[in-house]
């Protein structure tokens, strides 16, 4: 996986800035397939109210 630092004039798509920000995350990966179950039947989803 490429990092942010590692490439090569890295600058924005929106505005075409070249100042890097490099922050700390945290990510979560869930596999779906095996909580499709929980989702279709297990929850119970509020009615949209629009």
């Amino acid at each position: 996986m490429l990092e942010p630092t590692d490439l090569v004039e890295p600058h924005s798509a929106i505005s075409q800035s070249k100042r890097l920000e490099v922050r700390k995350t945290k990510h979560l990966f869930l596999k779906l397939s095996t909580l499709s179950h929980e989702v279709t039947e297990g929850l119970s989803w509020p009615t949209p109210l629009y």
